[in-house]
């Protein structure tokens, strides 16, 4: 049902976007906004409840995820047509390459991107497809798409040796479509259709895979990340690929990173309680991540929200944390979550005016995000 009004909302390309409808200011909006917070809480709530183990889920899996491509609008799946894959430049440095392309991810449904990989390339390397978040790049007019805004994100896998697929999303894309047509757009009737634009992003993603788009480069294929992919659905099934890149590369700092920073992002989605057969893992990849390179910043931010978060009985420790942060801080002193997780401890902690000092730091210094993945 999601692709009989696909190209009706891909039309609008082009054309004079309407005026934003806030909710609110129409008879029955504030019942509507009633209705969708109190169904969003339910279903929050029920989030991975009865899955207890990965025995429970392994037994559901399949069922969750007919589930899910059904409400996307992608059961069955369209058929895969060809890309058309068109490189329309590249752009080469000292140590990285970059090739700018767009894609039909189905006829005339153009998706624009830039791959970026190491100028040197041998045997098999891991690749990442990142999948943009709300973030937008214009320029007199002219939309550049999201993918300029996390280009960095692309230079840093290149340099690390790994290939990665940045690509555009719907509404904020170098070819701006509409995604938010409900609540900024009043298009409610895009339900009655059974159409949701996340069905078209999540598309998007599954062509991307598509190995036309790589440049036949042989590759494992470890991750796909982004700012869309923190839903707890997406972490769950992101592990069965994590332990995969650390059974390939299992002396990779950023294999064993990023499987404890998605294992406790899928604990923080179940609750303390109810994932309190995770802390183990995320403890032991954590001082891994540690014990194969001392000098990774972010490592040690890890291992500080873990002391932190954690309650006292279960391992929780404020001056563990502390001195985590500050360690991190030694070796990256403009990494802003660092300082404002130091600020957050040192609140906790009762020590008000260094929290204070620490945050004015963020302020006056000018700090930046320091840059892992998406």
């Amino acid at each position: 049902m999601l692709f009989a009004v696909l190209f009706a909302a891909s039309n609008v390309v082009g054309a004079p976007r309407p005026d934003w409808i806030k909710l609110g200011d129409r008879p029955g909006d504030q019942h509507l906004a009633e209705y969708f917070k109190l169904q969003t809480a339910l279903i929050g709530d029920r989030c991975l409840n009865p899955l207890p183990d990965r025995a429970s889920w392994e037994a559901q899996r399949a069922e969750y995820r007919r589930q899910l491509m059904e409400m996307l609008g992608l059961d069955p799946l369209p058929e895969r047509t060809d890309l058309q894959v068109t490189v329309t430049g590249t752009i080469e440095t000292d140590d990285f390459v970059v090739e700018k392309l767009y894609f039909q991810s189905m006829p005339r449904l153009y998706v624009t991107g830039n791959l970026y990989r190491p100028k040197e390339l041998s045997g098999r390397v891991p690749a990442i497809l990142y999948v943009c978040g709300h973030a937008g790049v214009r320029k007199e007019g002219i939309s550049y798409g999201n993918k300029c805004a996390y280009q960095h994100h692309g230079v840093r896998f290149a340099r690390l040796g790994y290939v990665c697929l940045v690509i555009d999303s719907v509404q904020l894309g170098e070819i701006e479509g509409i995604h938010h047509g409900t609540y900024r757009y009043g298009m409610w009737w895009w339900l009655n259709r059974g159409y949701t634009p996340a069905g078209v992003e999540a598309w998007f993603g599954i062509r991307a895979l598509g190995s036309d788009l790589w440049g036949g480069m042989s590759y494992v294929r470890l991750l796909v990340t982004g700012g869309f992919l923190l839903t707890a659905k997406s972490l769950a099934l992101s592990e069965a690929q994590l332990r995969r890149a650390i059974e390939l590369a299992p002396q990779s700092v950023l294999a064993h990173f990023w499987y404890a920073t998605h294992t406790g992002r899928w604990g923080q989605t179940r609750g303390v309680m109810r994932s309190l057969f995770l802390l183990p893992t995320v403890k032991e990849e954590s001082e891994t991540v540690l014990r194969l390179d001392p000098t990774f910043a972010p490592g040690y931010a890890l291992a500080a929200n873990l002391y932190y978060e954690v309650p006292a009985l279960l391992g929780g420790d404020l001056d563990r944390a502390e001195r985590m942060f500050r360690k991190g801080l030694e070796l990256a002193p403009r990494f802003t979550a660092m300082r404002v997780g130091l600020a957050k401890t040192l609140i906790r902690k009762g020590q008000l005016a260094e929290a204070r000092k620490e945050l004015q730091a963020v302020l006056d210094k000018g700090q930046t995000r320091l840059v892992v993945a998406g």
